[in-house]
This record gives structure tokens, C-alpha cells and sequence, in this order.
């Protein structure tokens, strides 16, 4: 997990194994008894008041850095008058609440650090290297820990998310703590800590528990010591099992004060508790809150007061006399951030199904311990932490656990005060300012109400007086909430009143407290605390495609054949895969889809077996990933009502959508594609409803959620089974949508009906008015009627521009405006933008030749503007597909020559000025221009139709990663150079603008952001791009189709690799009826394994 330098110093000072030793032969323990504010003689050690005087000697400089300038209007005066002593002592407290808490305190102190861009120069860059002090519980202790153990890094992005450089490869997030993976890779890892635990229970008197388990678990994501490449290996790593908290302490960033001192939290489950817990919580705020760091263990609650040097943990004591001999190597690292965070009591005494189901990892892992070790631990009970008693005999008064053998520790957040605020109120410790990073999840949107703080508060009042100091704090969430305080920064403690405290060096009897809530708007960080992975990669590629729907009036017609006309007219728009769902008689759907040419997956017999006079229809292209049989479209889900849905575009925000599918509306999400997350959002949203039947209403109101949830491009066609065709487009209308009528032949007075990407389907089928699917709109046509309504006031209105450069067909309009004569204008711009560089150069060019197809529109109106001669000097092959959307470098600049033949008589001897519609990956271009000098050319010029493409579009048009981009971080000389030509001249993006929007000026904007990385949706950063990349690479596009196809390269159905359009027993479509035995969305049954998809493979 980091890198192995620090490994080998931590594991050369750390126990052998995760077994601690025991001798019956030792030294006596010494208790440090610490005083207490009542008493007036509250002391700290004298290791941690030698590490303060150290440090504070850092953080007065990092302060004096950070406030500098504002020092005076702050403090009255500038901070040289400062010193160690007077200075302001600062403190950090990072909540509970698991790996959100540890995510969402990561970005906090990322941004504290001062080493993060942009969080100088008066941001907050500076807090973190100029605080003393930084406490954590539960999963904040996972963030603290992971901090500490790997020498305070610099970089929070790299510690999190790893980096190859720097041999960090981050907490592992993909993979689940409690579920690591498949059954035999879960099964390599449960083994080894089941392992890890009997050797504990044989090395002495160690009860072992869940709280065991449960830290060797958190250990292969928090501790050092486990990679990805590790991660289920057993004999190369032992997973941090001899890393020991105390080690911490050689560590250069702890020899030379460069972190604050780190505080650990935990309360106790005490038998002897005569309180009962505050509504809600697990254990009374009046049981002992104790604390970790990497010196001491131990409680300044003034019942205990006392604490147990760390290196001794593990010991029982009897009034300070060990009992039985003396422990040492019992401080585990990741044993104590798991004490930290065990909060598994809570899930027992609820009978919470995580505890109980006997499918649950935590049940099941249970079950092994008790049945492991039950013999010889029979009365221990399970769901706690068990540690030796180091303070029995302490304060028989006072102390509850005082008459015990056995500390029972638990998650520091069980009594309700998940912001662990309690080792930074100590008066010895004399902090100033304490900032809280609340990621508590106590509402229903996972977010914060203040009711950690409230509880503090509470505590305060049942402690003896002193021993905790606050400011005036809400006294409930009521009062948090009303007021908006748990949704934004708040200070709490300002303009207090001057006093003399005991131990107090500061003018207030009080710490300033900075609360920080979690309050992500978009929603993203608040996850529930019972979120054990987070994805790291962007989520489900794009299906930039083609979408169609059509409904007869006649109900003795059928659809498929018009549908399928329909999707050869759109097939440019998508090659690789593509699919019909009909709907027949009592509401049955009959499905054809699979990868393949629309002419071969929908040929005749296939046609004559999708049965009914309604349809939706769908062409794909290939992302990543996308080539798989299973993600060909449409998607189909049979409850509620039977929904078929085709989508074009791209979510960005699929990490929350699946999120909630998986946690809230627990629906099985089959492949990678975010048109599935799309489709079952709907269903999700109409099964709310409980009605046996729905009407247009219920359907608006499903759409309007989709669209208030979902950001990002989509542009879809729906059909509910006996009700429908619906179709959608996103708030930006960013992907094209529109429909359309024409009068029935068959039913007098009635209408067909016909939705599409492209208003051509419309012309070619004999339909006419044809509308545009404004943004945010959706259209609900029925036998019945037609209903519209816009669902979401529309946003910034930004049609994507590529649309009209490469991606429509010219004779198609959208939103009103022409392709081809769209095109015309980027020639005629495009031409008087060469007449200028020419001229400069002194180029005179001999002939404009177009790189067919897309650029031929352009290409003739260069030439006539220019006045030189047009030809056409390249022939094309019309049975090569599209270059552009092709998968993998090679495979496109293989088809580039299989595609087009260069007519020497047109190049020899010639100053060629080639038009493309745009230059991509460069590829293609490069291929073209040697082909036109193998022909004789003199010159090859290379004139664009678009900008430089120097971004990915994440809307649905695959263009993956940056550095594949041509123009990306290249000048136009540069490109040139690159792509082998001599000139090469891009059209400005003003013009380009300009080109299209005279035809509608109604638009006034579009989404450039191929050419200008400015993404209309919002949302869109540096870490999706680069997840982006990672999914979208043509190494993963390889490998995903590789894994996708059998040895031939086919499509595997039932793992049999078979012609496209064909199921492995050489059948056609399958028939899917309402109620029928084989679920469209289960697998195969002849092969499990192989295939979990709709299942394409028997046709009846």
C-alpha cells in the first residue's frame, strides 16, 4: 500500500505477527494517574508534553505563514509577538462515519495541508501544518491512522487514491471491506484472518471477538502493507498484522513534530452502567470516553483518570499489579482503529439483518469465530472489542469498569458523540480552536443535524463541572436545523467572555469551534455509513447511439420491419451492436438484439417473429466496455408494468445513481451501462406509486425525478407494455430528439406515430411534422392521445456542436437547424480562414479534395469560395465502417486504407488541400495524408471543418483520452508535424458557432466542449476526466472485446461464439412473455457462468 522503505522501518520495529506476547516474567506497569480539573492538578505526560513543545515550534511558523498579512486585524497585532507558549494551540476532530467520514475528512484536510493547488494565497491551505492537536473516531480514525502509519504524507489525493510513483496505491475503495470479492477470493481472506486471530487466542490470555475480524479487514485497506496486486495473496504480505500504533513513534514525521499529535477514540459497553442510553444511541453519555495515541491509552474523565502506556496494552492489572505476567506487541494498529469503529453491538441488539441474515459476510463470519473458538472462550461475548483491564482496582467509586477482568470497547460514536471533540476539550491540553469535520448521516439524505454536537453538549452537563468547556451550542437538532447550521460553516464560540480557568492560557474559558458540516449538494459524499466500497473509476460508459420508437394505430399491424428501416437510416450513428423490442397482444414483448450491423441482426426471419404494432429500437457505437452481447440495446425490466428503454448519451453522475439503486431501491443493475441505471431509476420511480394501473401523470412525475437525480446527456425512447411510447430529452438538450405522425392506411381518422434521433427517419418513412423533444420535455403518445409536458424547466439550452460537424446525417435537421446547410457554413468560414493562411504562406493550392463522406458538403463550398478545382480524389469502400467510432488505434488505421483508395491522376504532381470534418486522434488523418503522397502529391495541406479537439466529450460521443487527442497539448505546427502534413488549418470556433446558429438564433449556445473542456452540466472535473480515460482507453476497449467474443472474434451466447444476430443454436429472437419463466434480465440457463444478460439465445 505505500512504499516499501516505510514498510520494511514499521515491520522491523512491530511484532512478529497479529499475536501479541506474553511473558509471566515482568516488570511492573506503571499508571499514570493524571489529576483532574477539580482537583486542579490535570496533567498531561511528560512524552506528550516534550512531543507539544516540538511541535508547536512547527506550528508557530505555519502560522505565522498562513495568517501573515491578517495577522493584525486577528490578533491586534503582528504574530512575532508570539511564542510557544502564547501562541494559539489549534485542534482538528474528524467525525465517525465510516468510509465517507474517512473520504470526506481526506478532502478537508487535502484542501487544510497546504500543499494542495489552490488552497493558498487565502484559502485554507495551511490549517492542517499549523494544528497542534487532531482526534478521529471510526472512520475518521481510518483516514488518522492511514495518515499516521504512513508518515504524514503530503499529498491526501495520493494516500486515498494511490499513485504508481510514489508506490501508494490508496485504500483499495473498489473493493468491499466485508466482501472482498468473489466466494473464493472473500474465502482467501477470511481464511488468513481467522488465521491471524487463532494465533492471538494461543499466544495468552487474548480473548478474540468480531472486533478482531473486523480489524484485520479495515488492515487491507488502512494499514500498510496490502496492494492491489496483494490484496488476496497470503503468503507475500501479512496485511499489516506485526504493525504496532506505537511504532508510529519512529517514524521521522513523528521524530521531527511534523504531524499534530493524533488522538484515537473509543467508549465502552460497561456492564455496570446504571444510565440508560439518550434516545437513539447505544451506550449513556456518562460511560468513559478513552483515547489512543501511539504513547498512552487511557481516559481523563475524571471517574478514571488514568492512563496505561501503549506499549503495555494487552495486560491485565489489579490496582496497578500485573495479573499473570505482562503483554507487549497487543497495540495492533489496525486492532485499534478497529476498536474505534466497531459498532457491530448495535447492529446485535437491534437484530439488524446485517448481524442476523445468514447471507450476511458479518454473519457468516461470526459464525466461524464462534465456532473456532467457542470452546475455549465460552462466556465471551462477540460484537465488542476485548481488551485486558489495565485499571481494575482503579477508583472503585467512581470507575464502572473498576471490578472488571475486561475492557469492552467499542465504535467512539456509539453514545452519540461522533464528533470526537472530548480529547480536545482536556483543559491541560489548553486548545484555542478546534475545527469539527461533521460527516454524521443522521438525516434522511445521510447528512448531518447537529446531533453529535447537541450530544456533546449533553455531556457536559453530566460530567462534573470543568471537565469539559463549550461555548453556547444549539441544545437540539431541532434548533441546528431550523436555524440552517447544519448545512453550512459556523463558529461557535466568537466574542466570548474573558475569564481566569485553571490550566487555561487563552482569554475564553472556551475553545473556538469551526463546524464544518458534510453538505454536499450534489449528494455524492453523503453516503450511508454503510457503504463499504466507493467506486474510484468513472462510472458506466456512454451508448452513443441511435434511438427510435414507433406505434401504429392499426393493432392487427406490426412495427419491427419500419423500425428496422428506421435504424439502418440512423445505422451511421451506431455499428456495433443494435435491437428491437416489440409489443403484441396482452401486453407480451418479443425482443431481437445483439452486436452486429442493423442488416444482420434484423434480417427476415428475425423480423417476421417480433410480433406488434408498437416498438422501441436502438444502434449502438462501442465505448468501453460496450462491445459485450448483454449491454446491446434496449433494456428491458419487467417490474414494475414492463418497461423497455433506449438511451442516447452519457450520464456523469452514475457513481450516486447506482449508489441508490443498490442501497434505497435495492434493484439489480446487470451490466456497466448507464442506460440500465436510467431504466431502472424510471421503474423505481413508477413502482412508488402502488397503482395497478399508472396513467400520463404518474409518468410525468417519474420522468421529473429521473431528471432532478441524473445529470449528464440523454436522449431516450421508453415503451411500457400495453400502455405506450414515451420519449425524453435531458434540461440542455444536449443529444437530439424529436417525433412525428402520418395518417394510419388502415384505421380511418387515425395516426402513426414515430420518435427518433434524426429527423431523416421521419422523411424516409413517409411521416411528417416533424417537432423537436424540447429540453426537459417529455411526450407521451397513446391510442388514445398524445400528452407533453415539460418536466424540469429547461437549463442552458447547448446542443452538442458535433452533432452538426461529424456525427448527423446532412439531409437531417435538428432543432431547427439544417446539417447540410450548417456544413455549407463551416465551408464557407472554413475558406476564408485558408484564403488568409495561404496568402501569409504563400501557398497556391492546386486542387480540394474531401476526405469522404462527411466533409464533401464543406469541401465543395472551399473549392468554390477559394476558386480552385474540386475533386474527388479518394474512392471509398461502402462496406467499411466508420473509421472514427472503431475500437482501437491499430484496428482504425488498418480500415483507414481497406476504406479508401487514393486516385493518383488526382495528387501527382499537385499542391493537394485535403477538407476533413474534424481531426480527432489524428489517426485517420495521418494515414490519408502518406496515402496522398504514396499518389504523387507535391503538397499535402490539411484543412478542419472543426477546432482543434483537444477534450474528451463525456456526452455520449467517444472521444476517450486526452493524450490520444491530437491536438491535446500540441500547437497547430505541432499537429502538423504529427499527422505528416505540411499545413494544417482548423477552423476558429467562433466561426463554427457562427455556422450553425444563423440557421436558429434562438440557440444561444452550444456544448463546445470538445474544444473548449467547459461541460455544460457542471460536475464534470480533473477526477472524472481521468476515470474517464482509464474506462474509455483503447487498451481497455481491447481487452473488454476480447473478453466480450470467442475465439473468433463472435459474440458469445451461452459461451458459444455464434454469427451476429444468431443465439448459440443458430435461433433468431426469443420471445419474452409477462410472467414467463425465463427472465429477460436472469442468465442463460444453459451456462450460467458464461452469460448474465437479457437472454437473446431461443426462438420458438
Amino acid at each position: 500500500m505505500r512504499s516499501i522503505h516505510l514498510l520494511s522501518s514499521l515491520f522491523a520495529i512491530g511484532a512478529a505477527s497479529y499475536a501479541p506476547e506474553f511473558s509471566t516474567s515482568c516488570d511492573s506497569v506503571h499508571i499514570r494517574l493524571t489529576g483532574t480539573p477539580q482537583q486542579g492538578n490535570q496533567s498531561l505526560s511528560s512524552e506528550e508534553t516534550a512531543y507539544i513543545a516540538g511541535r508547536k515550534v512547527q506550528a508557530l511558523e505555519s502560522l505565522k505563514s498562513y495568517l501573515g498579512p491578517v495577522a493584525g486585524a486577528v490578533y491586534g497585532a503582528s504574530l512575532d509577538t508570539f511564542n510557544v507558549t502564547t501562541m494559539p494551540v489549534l485542534g482538528v476532530a474528524v467525525s465517525g462515519g465510516g468510509e465517507r467520514a474517512a473520504l470526506y475528512g481526506a478532502g478537508a484536510l487535502a484542501a487544510f495541508n497546504g500543499v494542495t493547488p489552490n488552497t493558498t494565497g487565502g484559502g485554507v491551505g495551511g490549517v492542517l501544518p499549523s494544528a497542534t492537536y487532531i482526534s478521529a473516531l471510526s472512520g475518521g480514525s481510518w483516514l488518522l491512522s492511514s495518515l499516521v502509519l504512513n508518515n504524514f504524507p503530503a499529498s491526501l489525493y495520493d494516500l486515498v487514491l494511490g499513485n504508481t510513483t510514489s508506490n501508494q496505491t490508496g485504500w483499495n475503495l473498489d473493493i468491499n471491506v466485508l466482501a472482498p470479492g468473489n466466494a473464493s477470493q472473500t474465502a482467501v481472506v477470511f481464511e488468513q484472518i481467522l488465521s491471524d486471530l487463532a494465533l492471538k487466542k494461543a499466544a495468552g490470555p487474548f480473548n478474540v471477538t468480531y472486533g478482531d475480524f473486523w480489524a484485520r479487514s479495515l488492515s487491507r485497506h488502512f494499514v500498510p502493507g496490502t496492494t492491489v496486486a496483494n490484496f488476496y495473496d497470503n503468503t507475500t504480505s501479512d496485511h499489516g498484522a506485526s504493525l504496532l500504533l506505537s511504532s508510529a513513534t519512529y517514524l521521522s514525521s513523528w521524530t521531527s513534530h511534523a504531524m499534530p499529535f493524533p488522538l484515537i477514540v473509543a467508549t465502552v459497553f460497561s456492564v455496570n452502567t446504571k444510565e440508560a442510553p439518550l434516545s437513539g444511541d447505544t451506550i449513556p453519555l456518562q460511560n468513559v470516553v478513552y483515547e489512543f495515541s501511539p504513547l498512552e491509552f487511557g481516559s481523563y474523565d475524571p471517574e478514571l483518570a488514568a492512563f496505561l502506556p501503549l506499549t503495555a496494552l494487552g495486560t491485565e492489572l489489579d490496582a496497578g499489579t500485573p495479573v499473570g505476567g505482562c503483554a507487549t506487541g497487543f497495540d495492533n494498529a489496525g486492532f485499534i482503529l478497529g476498536i474505534s469503529s466497531n459498532l457491530w453491538i448495535a447492529y446485535n441488539l437491534t437484530n439488524d439483518t446485517t448481524w442476523t441474515s445468514s447471507a450476511s459476510p458479518v454473519n457468516i463470519a461470526w459464525e466461524a469465530i464462534n465456532s473456532t473458538f467457542y470452546s475455549v472462550q465460552p462466556e465471551q461475548e462477540l460484537d465488542i472489542s476485548a481488551v485486558p483491564n489495565p485499571f481494575k482496582g482503579l477508583n472503585p467509586s467512581t470507575y464502572e469498569d473498576s471490578n472488571q477482568d475486561q475492557l469492552r470497547l467499542l465504535d467512539g460514536g456509539l453514545d452519540g458523540e461522533v464528533d470526537p471533540l472530548a480529547p480536545l476539550l482536556v483543559p491541560a491540553r489548553n486548545i484555542d480552536t478546534i475545527i469539527v469535520l461533521d460527516a454524521t448521516a443522521d438525516s434522511a439524505e445521510n447528512k448531518p443535524t447537529g446531533a453529535s454536537m447537541v450530544a456533546t453538549f449533553d455531556r457536559q452537563s453530566v460530567l462534573p463541572n470543568g471537565t469539559l468547556e463549550l461555548p453556547p451550542l444549539p441544545s437540539s437538532t431541532t434548533i441546528f436545523i431550523s436555524q440552517g447550521l447544519n448545512v453550512r460553516p459556523v463558529f461557535f464560540g466568537c466574542g466570548g467572555t474573558p475569564a481566569n480557568v485553571s490550566g487555561k492560557t487563552s482569554e475564553s474559558p472556551y475553545p473556538l469551534l469551526v463546524y464544518l458540516p458534510n453538505n454536499d449538494p450534489s449528494g455524492v459524499t453523503n453516503q450511508s455509513t454503510a457503504t463499504l466500497n466507493y467506486t474510484t473509476a468513472v462510472p458506466a460508459e456512454a451508448q452513443p447511439c441511435g434511438v427510435i420508437a414507433m406505434l401504429l394505430a392499426s393493432q392487427d399491424t406490426h412495427a419491427a420491419a419500419e423500425l428496422a428501416e428506421g435504424l439502418q437510416l440512423l445505422q451511421h450513428r451506431g455499428q456495433d451492436a443494435c435491437g428491437i423490442v416489440t409489443c403484441g397482444p396482452r401486453g407480451r414483448f418479443f425482443q431481437c438484439k445483439s452486436n452486429g450491423m442493423v442488416r444482420d441482426v434484423l434480417d427476415e426471419k428475425s423480423l417476421g417473429q417480433l410480433i406488434g404494432s408498437m416498438g422501441v429500437g436502438h444502434a449502438r457505437y462501442p465505448t468501453a466496455g460496450s462491445s459485450a452481447h448483454s449491454e446491446a440495446q434496449p433494456f428491458y425490466v419487467n417490474s414494475p408494468y414492463g418497461i423497455v428503454l433506449a438511451h442516447n448519451g452519457n450520464l456523469t453522475n452514475t457513481p450516486h445513481l447506482h449508489y441508490y439503486l443498490d442501497h434505497y431501491a435495492h434493484r439489480h443493475i446487470n451490466t456497466s451501462s448507464d442506460s440500465e441505471l436510467l431504466l431502472n431509476l424510471l421503474a423505481d420511480a413508477l413502482q412508488k406509486t402502488g397503482k395497478f394501473r399508472i396513467d400520463a401523470d404518474d409518468i410525468f412525475r417519474a420522468v421529473r425525478e429521473i431528471m432532478q437525480a441524473s445529470s449528464g446527456a440523454y436522449a431516450c425512447t421508453m415503451m411500457i407494455a400495453g400502455y405506450g411510447i414515451i420519449g425524453f430529452r435531458d434540461p440542455n438538450g444536449i443529444r437530439p430528439l424529436g417525433w412525428c405522425r402520418r395518417k394510419s392506411e388502415e384505421i380511418e381518422g387515425g395516426w402513426d406515430y414515430l420518435m427518433a434521433s434524426e429527423s431523416v427517419v421521419c422523411d424516409a418513412l413517409g411521416f411528417t411534422d416533424w417537432k423537436d423533444v424540447a429540453p426537459g420535455e417529455t411526450i407521451i403518445i397513446t391510442r388514445t392521445g398524445i400528452s407533453i409536458q415539460q418536466c424540469v424547466p429547461p437549463r442552458t439550452f447547448a446542443p452538442d456542436i458535433f452533432e452538426y460537424v461529424y456525427f448527423a446525417r446532412p439531409d437531417s435537421v435538428l432543432d431547427g437547424i439544417s446539417v447540410y446547410r450548417s456544413r455549407m457554413a463551416m465551408g464557407d468560414a472554413l475558406a476564408e480562414n485558408a484564403r488568409k493562411v495561404l496568402a501569409d504562406k504563400g501557398i497556391v493550392v492546386d486542387v480540394v479534395i474531401p476526405v469522404p463522406d462527411t466533409s464533401r458538403v464543406a469541401a465543395l463550398q472551399v473549392a468554390q469560395v477559394l476558386g480552385v478545382p474540386y475533386r474527388e480524389g479518394f474512392v471509398k469502400n461502402r462496406y467499411v465502417g466508420r473509421t472514427f467510432i472503431m475500437p482501437g488505434q491499430e484496428i482504425r488505421r488498418k480500415n483507414v486504407r481497406r476504406k479508401l483508395n487514393a486516385m493518383a491522376m488526382e495528387f501527382s504532381g499537385k499542391v493537394v488541400l485535403l477538407v476533413d470534418d474534424s481531426i480527432v486522434r489524428g489517426t485517420t488523418s495521418r494515414e490519408i495524408i502518406q496515402m496522398a503522397r504514396d499518389a504523387g502529391a507535391k503538397m499535402v495541406l490539411m484543412a478542419s471543418c472543426a477546432p482543434p479537439i483537444r477534450y474528451p466529450n463525456v456526452y455520449g460521443i467517444d472521444m476517450p483520452s486526452r493524450h490520444e487527442l491530437v491536438a491535446h497539448q500540441r500547437t497547430e505546427d505541432e499537429i502538423s508535424t504529427h499527422i505528416g502534413a505540411d499545413l494544417v488549418i482548423f477552423q476558429t470556433l467562433p466561426d463554427l458557432i457562427n455556422s450553425c446558429v444563423q440557421f436558429n438564433p434562438s440557440i444561444t449556445e452550444f456544448d463546445c466542449s470538445v474544444f473548449t473542456g467547459k461541460y455544460v452540466t457542471g460536475g464534470v472535473d480533473e477526477d472524472y476526466l481521468a476515470g474517464l480515460e482509464t474506462l474509455r482507453s483503447d487498451n481497455s476497449k481491447r481487452k473488454l472485446k476480447a473478453s466480450a467474443t470467442g475465439p473468433h472474434g463472435l459474440p458469445l451466447v451461452n459461451g458459444v461464439g455464434n454469427n451476429p444476430g444468431e443465439s448459440g443454436d443458430g435461433s433468431k429472437p426469443s420471445e419474452v412473455t409477462i410472467g414467463a419463466s425465463m427472465p429477460m434480465n436472469g442468465a442463460d440457463e444453459d451456462d450460467v457462468s458464461q452469460v448474465v444478460g437479457l437472454n437473446n439465445a431461443r426462438g420458438r
